[in-house]
């Protein structure tokens, strides 16, 4: 059925496949077809400037839309679970994209975004599995929480310079994307921002970053090796937890780690030596815990060597340990990683 559109809703209608909405009309009201799931074609005219909340909610038998550049704003879950979409084009008139205004539209392999766009709401692209690219303007300030969340077919995206924080899970179970580059712009990375994404092997952190949230790279497998800037005093819980491919990591002085922050790294054979630690109780042993391997894992050593046996508990790593640090002098504190064997 093909319907002239002129306001309200025509919500869960199954008769509605084509409409053209009337000259004149300024918003597509809230869930004005939401559910309309045999809704294939729409045509808006350029009166309307904003796209309400759910106005498109699944609405899965629509393929393209056209966006006019009337419009400035696209509401609350306007577009999500739109599974056919393959391609949306947003005009440079918007300057705000709502929380899951395209979440879970799995067909959608690629967006634009304009540089009219300051941020990127909370689950904006939740769930777009389709989606293999997106370009992210330089006029965008923040990633929201989970924005990006399971978008798996994602293999690379640039975050440009202006973004100064990564939300939390922002790229959670991202699992297609190996590489990304975190411009020197971020201070903080949100907890969860890239938990699960398994085929991340390299990232590069800047010197801006001042704290890695929890969980922050928690399954990354892929993860072979990381340095960790000078810049950061705090790595949240779990935050490298079974990262089993890291191998090598560089920890600055100034770190503050939080609890089994490199649990189940059972790759982890080496940490580059750093100074300044005052106690063994800032670096516990159990940071570096992981389950199943009797290892020296991690040892804060200094004048006061006996508190080793305290924190590890262990007889023989501790006494393996102790013979490799022989040459240590006691002025100096040290990090220790590495394995003793299996257990």
């Amino acid at each position: 059925m093909e319907v002239m559109y002129a306001g309200g809703s025509m919500r869960d209608s199954r008769e509605v496949r084509v409409v053209a909405v009337q000259e004149g009309v300024t918003s597509i009201d809230n869930r004005a077809f939401d559910g309309c799931t045999e809704l294939t074609t729409i045509a808006i005219p350029s009166s309307v400037t904003s796209i309400g909340e759910r106005a498109f909610r699944g609405c899965t038998g629509l393929t393209a839309i056209t966006i006019p550049s009337s419009v400035t704003s696209i509401g609350y879950s306007a577009f999500r679970g739109c599974a056919g979409l393959t391609t949306i084009t947003i005009p440079s008139s918007v300057t705000s994209i709502d929380e899951r205004a395209f979440a879970r539209c799995t067909g959608l392999t690629t967006i634009i975004i304009p540089s009219s766009v300051t941020s990127i709401g909370d689950s904006t692209f939740y769930g777009c599995a389709g989606l293999t690219t997106i370009t992210i303007p330089s006029s965008v300030t923040s990633i929201g929480n989970e924005a990006f969340t399971r978008c798996t077919g994602l293999t690379t995206i640039t975050i440009p310079s202006s973004v100064t924080s990564i939300c939390c899970r922002a790229f959670h179970v991202c699992t297609g994307l190996t590489t990304i580059t975190i411009p020197s712009s971020v201070t903080s990375i949100g907890n969860g921002a890239f938990h699960d994404c398994t085929g991340l092997t390299t990232i590069i952190i800047p010197s801006s970053v001042t704290s890695i949230g929890d969980s922050t790279f928690y399954g990354c497998t892929g993860l072979t090796t990381i340095t960790i800037p000078s810049s950061v005093t705090s790595i949240g819980n779990r935050a490298f937890c079974d990262c089993a491919s890291l191998t090598t990591i560089t920890i600055p002085s100034s770190l503050c780690l939080s609890e089994w922050a490199f649990q189940g790294c059972t790759g982890l054979t080496a940490a580059a030596e750093t100074r300044g630690f005052a106690t063994v109780e800032e670096w516990g042993w159990h940071r570096f815990f992981v389950s199943r391997r009797r290892a020296a894992v991690l040892a804060c050593v200094s004048v006061a060597r006996g508190q080793i046996f305290d924190d590890l508990g262990q007889e023989e790593p501790v006494s393996e340990l102790l013979e490799s640090l022989a040459h240590v002098p006691n002025d100096v504190l040290r990090v220790i990683v590495g394995f003793v064997g299996e257990g």
